[in-house]
């Protein structure tokens, strides 16, 4: 997913970390599911509490444009992209339903909470 055409990463750094396996797994399958039909820019990958290692995956996403079109901001700025994304987003069921969606100045910003249910996927491991 990391070499998708469908998903542009402003950091070179982000599109390593997602390819390495450093993003959280219920995080990874939202944005497959985003960009299957619709284009992304991420802005940046965060979420690591204080005192985690650097084997805990980022759980925190900001998306910063749909479609070519800007989300985040204020209501009035880009109030329909940015309300249209995270009811998507919230539309999700549990696990795959994020702590948050809220719009932030610079985009969406995507959280959930750490860790992540122990062999969500298979093959993966906390």
């Amino acid at each position: 997913m990391a070499h998708s055409p469908r998903i542009t990463f402003l950091a070179p750094t982000d599109a390593a970390e997602l390819s390495d396996g450093l993003v959280d797994s219920r995080l990874s399958s939202l944005l497959t599911l985003l960009s299957s039909s619709h284009a992304l820019t991420i802005t940046s990958f965060s979420g690591t509490g204080p005192g985690a290692g650097a084997d805990i995956p980022e759980s925190d996403v900001v998306i910063s444009r749909v479609d070519g079109r800007q989300v985040g901001g204020s209501v009035t700025q880009f109030g329909a992209q940015s309300a249209a994304l995270i009811a998507l987003v919230n539309a999700q069921q549990p696990p795959y339903r994020p702590q948050s969606a809220v719009s932030e100045t610079d985009g969406v910003k995507i959280s959930f909470s750490q860790p992540e249910p122990f062999g969500l996927l298979a093959g993966t491991s906390p």
